[in-house]
């Protein structure tokens, strides 16, 4: 067809068609096949019969462009001088035809089927460098060969050979894409049975035979690697052909085996495997084993659900081993998306004979049925420990995929949705553009359909926030609550706090937005009578209390009502449990002074003492907090000191603006330095509690001066008719410098 047009259109064509397989390049495959696939599947059935025709035409004039392209690339290589490239003398690589033909096939298998055959020269690459060059042909080949219109004998034979000669020295990424072709080879188009039960049989004997060796203690592992080969050629035939439809007529080709086999082929295939997995035998093993295990499942779902399947996967998340966790959440993630086909593929097909009554089904006696609640029941069991493993560590690779896990349940609907908010709202402060946008889709979904309830785990989902960022950053120190990307600062000209994406599906409920912003700042409200008293232990609360208020600080706020309603939440946390420290800390000097002892062992006072000044710290960061809201959006103390938030006045609909202040846009905690760094000395100890009453007495004396304008305060602001430090005979500094000494000369 592409030949058929004109010059002008065969090169407009070819535009779109460069443009498409240079997003291959960049996109993640898996996603942007389901992509093409669902868009492919509108376009030809959920149209008009003319649109849907439109559509294959334009999809087979791809194709012919792509093979068109791929011949150009060919005989262009030939040509090329050093310094040139096969991309710049056609347009497109050969890597990148091949790429996005085995997208492709996956979706149009009959275009790309009728010139697969061109396609077998790449079958006899053997350099490493080619690697990725066959797994893309081998893929092509195991979609499109029922497809191929007419294929010889000849050829036949030789993507025979081919295939198997591939499998005695491939990797395992080529075994993967090879062995599934040469199943479908053998089953559908050549019949050549021996040749694969030959292959399953050498395989299995010899892994009953190591097996045996194993258990008996007579000897360990004497090749990990050849016997990871065994595992992966006997795992990956047992998955793509069906032995035990055909034993019965070639009992034969069993002769050593069928001995063994007590009652089906993939039952003897699952207990081979799950005795490889035992976690005596050398890691690269125990991998192979449960990827194959993985594998075996996606065709046999109820062998999932036996106890030692389940034993495999609960030691599996209780190691240390992040590889092992890893391949765990590759085997969720591949059977989750091998469910959803066979859910589709059912619902498809149900549609098509719902004039029809399967008396089987009606009774309920049907493998599909035993197969469906599968998926729902692992996700179930394993959820909790999916996201722990999500979390784990930094590894790009177990994050990646198990935000994929987590993904599929919400899509499917396998578990409670209120279980992966939290993951959701930490993930959405991811660096990587797709997690992070993905996550926050997902949110946002779930608050369009559970607004009633998503939201109960919010701050659950703030602490995970907080933990994930400081696992990225590498401790608790380097904590940031804002996003300083370029980008962030591009769009909004400051940077932008991670909870942003959160707040903004709260805000649109007044009271809904008002209880998250009244339990962010209670975070900051710190308990004096729990805690250790050393700073290896309060360092993680204290910076996730700054964590909230830089996340609180960064919040795009629209109306006065917001900010206002922050401050006013401060200003009660500094009212209580400000006032009460700064009693303790008085009291404490006086009886130093006066020569008073301590209630209680001296570990006992001073751990409490200790305890105070930690807390200090996390209302002080409060107190920045609010003065940092009232310099950046403009608002006066008075307006400040007179809301009540549940008084319905006009503060509510208020637009407010936020003013930048010399170009940062975020915290200076110069003034406050035990915010973001330790407390390791005594001295930084009574260093705390002297900014802190400096900090306390100022603010009392401000809010008594405005008092004695404003008579109507006093109730609102601290419920308090006179001052904290009327009777103190010293100023707050020489009392503590006081104390100091005396403490000394002790």
């Amino acid at each position: 067809m592409f030949t058929a047009l004109s010059p002008e259109v065969q090169r407009q064509t070819l535009k779109r068609v460069q443009v498409m397989a240079g997003v291959t390049e960049v996109a993640q495959a898996r996603e942007l096949g389901d992509l093409m696939a669902g868009l492919f599947e509108h376009v030809t059935t959920a149209t008009t019969k003319a649109e849907a025709e439109g559509a294959m035409f334009v999809v087979q004039c791809m194709v012919d462009a792509l093979f068109e392209q791929l011949l150009r690339s060919e005989e262009s290589e030939a040509d090329l001088s050093p310094s040139s490239s096969v991309a710049s003398v056609t347009g497109i690589s050969t890597a990148t035809c091949l790429r996005f033909l085995s997208t492709l096939s996956g979706i149009a298998p009959d275009a790309v089927g009728a010139h697969s055959e061109v396609l077998g020269t790449y079958l006899k690459m053997t350099e490493a460098s080619e690697e990725d060059t066959l797994h893309h042909v081998l893929t092509i080949f195991g979609n499109t060969l029922l497809s191929i219109p007419h294929p010889s004998a000849q050829f036949l034979g030789s993507l025979e050979g081919d295939l198997i000669s591939l499998l005695s020295s491939s990797p395992q990424s080529i075994l993967a894409v090879a062995i599934p072709c040469l199943c479908t080879l053998v089953d559908k188009i050549t019949w050549n049975y021996g040749k694969l039960f030959r292959l399953f049989r050498s395989c299995a004997l010899q892994l009953c035979h190591e097996q045996r060796l194993l258990a008996g203690g007579l000897r360990g592992t004497q090749s990990p690697k050849n016997l990871m080969r065994f595992i992966i050629l006997a795992g990956l035939t047992c998955c793509h052909f069906s032995f035990d439809e055909h034993l019965a007529r070639h009992k034969d080709h069993f002769k050593g085996l069928d001995a063994m086999i007590e009652t089906t082929v993939p039952a003897l295939m699952n207990d081979l495997l799950l005795f490889f997995a035992s976690p005596q035998l050398p890691l690269p093993v125990q991998l192979a084993a449960i990827q194959m295990l993985g594998r075996l499942y996606i065709r046999q779902p109820p062998l999932a659900l036996e106890p030692r399947a389940r034993a495999v996967m609960d030691r599996v998340f209780a190691s240390d081993s992040n590889g092992l966790k890893l391949q765990a959440l590759r085997n969720f993630d591949d059977f989750l998306r091998a469910d959803a086909k066979r859910y589709i593929a059912r619902a498809k097909e149900s549609k098509e004979q719902a004039r029809e009554v399967d008396a089987k089904a009606l009774v309920g006696d049907t493998g599909e049925m035993s197969e469906a609640g599968v998926g729902a029941s692992l996700m179930q069991t394993y959820l909790d420990r999916v996201i722990d493993a999500t979390f784990v560590s930094s590894a790009a690779a177990l994050r990646a995929t198990g935000f994929g896990v987590i993904s599929l349940v919400l899509e499917q609907g396998l578990a409670h949705p209120l279980k992966c908010v939290p993951a959701l709202i930490a993930l959405s402060t991811s660096s990587d553009p797709h997690i992070r946008s993905k996550a926050l889709r997902l949110h946002q979904d779930l608050n369009f359909k559970y607004a009633s309830f998503i939201h109960s785990r919010d701050i659950e989902g703030v602490r995970k926030a907080y933990e994930y960022q400081a696992q990225l950053r590498g401790g608790p120190e380097r904590v940031m609550g804002y996003d300083c990307s370029s980008e962030a600062k591009e769009a909004t000209g400051r940077p932008v706090a991670f909870l942003q994406p959160l707040y903004s599906l709260l805000r649109s409920k007044r009271a809904r937005r008002n209880d998250f912003l009244s339990l962010l700042v209670k975070i900051g409200d710190a308990d004096i009578g729990t805690g250790a008293g050393h700073a290896a232990s309060w360092w993680p609360d204290v910076s996730f209390v700054r964590f909230v208020a830089e996340n609180i600080a960064g919040l795009d706020f629209k109306y006065l009502d917001e900010v206002l309603h922050v401050s006013y939440q401060v200003n009660s946390v500094i009212a209580s449990t400000g006032s009460s420290l700064l009693h303790l800390f008085e009291d404490d000097c006086r009886a130093k002074v006066g020569g008073q002892a301590a209630v209680g062992t001296p570990s006992d006072a001073e751990c409490k003492s200790r305890r105070a000044t930690e807390a200090s710290v996390s209302v002080g960061i409060l107190f920045v907090l609010r003065e940092f809201l009232k310099v950046h959006y403009n608002i006066p103390e008075s307006r400040c000191a007179g809301y009540n938030p549940s008084d319905p006045s006009n503060a509510r609909d208020k637009p407010v603006v936020w003013h930048g202040q010399s170009g940062q846009g975020h915290i200076d905690w110069s003034a406050w330095p035990y915010a973001v760094k330790r407390m390791e000395s005594t001295a930084d100890y009574s260093d705390q509690r002297a900014r802190f009453r400096h900090m306390m007495t100022g603010s009392l004396v401000a809010a008594e001066e405005r008092a004695g304008e404003n008579e109507s305060f006093d109730s609102h602001a601290n419920g308090s008719g006179g001052s904290f430090i009327d009777d103190l005979a010293l100023d707050a500094n020489e009392l503590e410098l006081l104390t100091e000494q005396l403490i000394g000369d002790d």
